[in-house]
């Protein structure tokens, strides 16, 4: 409710005169103003002090700080962070040194299978090696014929040998010379004496030889005889003309 008495006026005195609209405005707040002078200065200190009491602590806080009077701290080094660049910089470092491990990893393991690799083929190849001389003995029957066999049957392959060789039939006789040459290096000693020819190279030479010089060879087997184990005579007649 408004208050509506009013002062008495006298002849020398006028009454205090407040402007309308603020008196009606801020009647409420008529403590806040010099009831003297009414100016809008008092008005604005009563704002300015009511919005410094309903502020935040932070708020107040930040002022503190943002004043001329407020000191500035350090921040520790540790805990700036860095420039966005250099993040960059680092993280493509760290990627390329982890690229560069597992090259090194892959080229490693690489290396190693090629070794393997190769040593089993040498195993592989040696293993075949010994199955084709373990099938070469079958097939000569060396583990299961005697000495005497063995020297009836070679002598009985470089006979033929040169008859084929003498008559012509070239394709023939290429397949019986490489016949008789692995019967002559398997069941014979690499320092064989056949005459006055020694090892089995010089006697597939001295086969040549009879066929280049002579136009029909002949080799007939007479005897053949076991002196010692593993040690034969035999005796033969070649025919030349």
């Amino acid at each position: 409710m408004l208050n509506c008495n009013r002062r008495p006026l006298t002849d020398s005195l006028v009454g205090p005169v407040q402007p309308r609209l603020l008196a009606l405005r801020h009647r409420t707040h008529s403590k806040y103003v010099d009831p003297t002078t009414h100016s809008t200065n008092a008005i604005t200190s009563f704002w300015l002090s009511s919005d410094a009491e309903n502020r935040s602590p932070d708020a107040a806080n930040n002022n503190s700080v943002n004043s001329g009077n407020s000191t500035l701290t350090r921040v520790p080094r540790e805990g700036c962070l860095l420039p966005k660049s250099t993040k960059d910089k680092q993280k493509s470092n760290e990627n390329h040194a982890a690229r560069s491990e597992r090259n090194r990893v892959d080229q490693q393991c690489y290396r190693d299978r090629q070794r393997a690799i190769q040593l089993g083929v040498k195993r592989l190849l040696k293993e075949i090696e010994n199955l084709r001389r373990r099938l070469r003995d079958l097939c000569l029957g060396k583990e299961s014929r005697r000495p005497c066999r063995v020297v009836t049957d070679t002598l009985k392959f470089a006979e033929t040998y040169i008859r084929v060789t003498s008559d012509g039939e070239y394709r023939v006789g290429i397949d019986i010379e490489r016949q008789l040459l692995e019967a002559l290096r398997n069941s014979f000693a690499r320092d064989v004496v056949v005459g006055d020819v020694s090892g089995v190279d010089a006697l597939m030479r001295q086969f040549w030889r009879y066929l280049q010089y002579f136009g029909e060879p002949r080799m007939h087997l007479e005897q053949v005889k076991e002196t010692v184990q593993g040690v034969v005579n035999v005796t033969a007649t070649l025919g030349l003309t």
